[in-house]
């Protein structure tokens, strides 16, 4: 066995979490009126997170906001730009990833590598997206306002400066957490990275919304 030496280059001491601001809870929410509102989803078939298509929901309404949380198999889904601090935010609700409670964040997200987050309440959201905007990266587990279980990866949101024996403790750590929570496969860390690749089939979540990926067009959030 051969010592690596820890790096030291300046690219290692970057933080690459450029947000617009910290995340709040209106972010993540959808504001809507009635009792109902049908909204657009992504539904990702058999918790396949390399396919999903449009899926019309209906979402109840209350005290303003659809209560996207509160409708079995149905989560909040946002992605954060995290490069240029635009500000950007999509949100949509996505259906079938398998998260039953708490909230899901991670920066590891192909191609673009935005901050994406996914929960069934908005509070472990803000938490979860939070968590990596002040670490620099990586992915985070939380359920009712702690944080479960947490990878970093402070180099470009991607790579960890721990030795390897360390980060593997730390995936472990996080595969039990995911599993506890509902997402359950064989590979639950690798399964997150694939939900905001906005060329895979049919629908994808990015940053400026909801994308139709084969043509490239933009869905609207509420449907018609």
């Amino acid at each position: 066995m051969v010592d690596i030496p820890a790096g030291t280059s300046a690219v290692e001491q970057r933080n690459t979490m450029n947000l617009a601001r910290l995340p709040v809870r209106d972010d993540f929410l959808v504001a809507a009126s009635g009792d109902a509102v049908v909204l657009n989803a992504m539904s990702f078939l058999n918790g396949d997170p390399f396919h999903a298509t449009l899926a019309p929901t209906r979402v109840p309404v209350r005290d303003g906001v659809a209560d996207i949380g509160s409708v079995d198999g149905l989560v909040t889904m946002a992605v954060l730009e995290r490069h240029n601090a635009t500000g950007n935010i999509g949100v949509a609700p996505a259906a079938n990833i398998g998260l039953r409670r708490g909230a899901v964040a991670g920066t590891v997200a192909h191609d673009s590598h935005n901050l994406f987050v996914f929960g069934k309440n908005v509070d472990d959201m803000v938490l979860a997206a939070t968590c990596l905007a002040r670490s620099g990266g990586g992915f985070a587990a939380v359920e009712d306002g702690r944080v479960l279980a947490e990878i970093r990866l402070p180099v470009a949101g991607l790579v960890s400066t721990k030795p390897v024996r360390e980060l593997a403790a730390e995936v472990d750590a996080m595969k039990t957490v995911l599993r506890g929570l509902g997402i359950d496969n064989h590979a639950p860390v690798n399964f997150l990275t694939w939900f905001c690749l906005a060329v895979l089939p049919e629908v994808r979540l990015t940053d400026k919304g909801l994308v139709e990926t084969t043509t490239q067009k933009m869905i609207p959030l509420f449907a018609s």
